[in-house]
């Protein structure tokens, strides 16, 4: 089963002082759902899951710490 049968799209929030780099949510609405992005420290991120099908389930929320790549030479954030 292909995972658009099931996930409409995936939202990425920060919760407490946001990185200049995500001021705003960034919404994936399309395979992979995966989000990259480099950010100068670590944070508190809410992970939305919105299903397809309508109202049918509603959004799962997640807080997930996101923290940064040592090993970079730029520092890239790291959702794991």
């Amino acid at each position: 089963m292909h995972i658009t049968t099931f996930l409409e799209k995936l939202t990425v929030t920060c919760l407490f002082d946001p990185p200049s780099t995500l001021v705003n949510p960034i919404t994936v609405t399309e395979p992979p759902f995966a989000v990259t992005s480099t950010t100068d420290r670590p944070f508190l991120a809410r992970l939305t899951f919105t299903w397809a099908g309508g109202n049918a389930n509603p959004p799962l929320e997640l807080e997930h710490w996101v923290d940064v790549c040592i090993f970079s030479s730029a520092p890239a954030a790291a959702l794991n």
